[in-house]
């Protein structure tokens, strides 16, 4: 390895380590308060993120972490196009494992309304990891999609109670009395 690929090597993995959790925190808080006033000011924080995420992607264009966090970013701002565009390089990039561009591209399905598109990637991704909870929320929710509200109500009494996320227990009490 000469020097200065050893340099780009180091110096993505330190750019990945820094942007991981600066992009993640965006992800979150623009994922969390979409009801906050302060809406359009995380949105438009989000926006610059993705912008200076694009540029350090064209200098770095094999980072697949970078991708995958694109994508999410892309995909918290409604942007599915784009966060498909992602998955899929993220994809190409970690051909062996793939978990991550899997998990994107579902939820890129499930949030454009493909939800039988969504659902075979959750179902296949819920099978390797069923102690992953956030995995069978997302398929309860593409059951929904598909109006198999009967799997979904399983599936989300599945989860420990302990486990279950806010939107999943209101869900889980509107499922319960859709079904009854």
């Amino acid at each position: 390895m000469s020097g200065l690929t050893d340099f780009r090597y180091k110096f993505g993995r330190v750019v990945a380590a820094s942007w991981y959790q600066f992009v993640i925190f965006a992800t979150e808080s623009a994922s969390e308060d979409t009801f906050s006033s302060d809406k359009e000011h995380i949105s438009k924080q989000t926006e610059d993120k993705i912008l200076v995420l694009r540029r350090i992607l064209k200098r770095f264009p094999y980072w697949s972490g970078g991708h995958l966090l694109l994508g999410a970013l892309q995909l918290s701002c409604r942007k599915q196009l784009g966060a498909y565009a992602s998955a899929l390089a993220a994809k190409k990039l970690l051909p062996d494992d793939d978990v991550s561009a899997r998990y994107l591209m579902a939820r890129v399905f499930l949030s454009s309304g493909k939800g039988a598109d969504a659902l075979l990637i959750f179902e296949s991704l819920n099978q390797q990891f069923p102690q992953r909870y956030d995995i069978t929320e997302d398929l309860a929710a593409a059951q929904m999609q598909v109006e198999n509200n009967v799997a979904a109500l399983s599936l989300l009494e599945s989860i420990p109670e302990q486990q279950r996320s806010k939107q999943s227990e209101a869900v889980l009490r509107y499922l319960r009395q859709k079904v009854q």
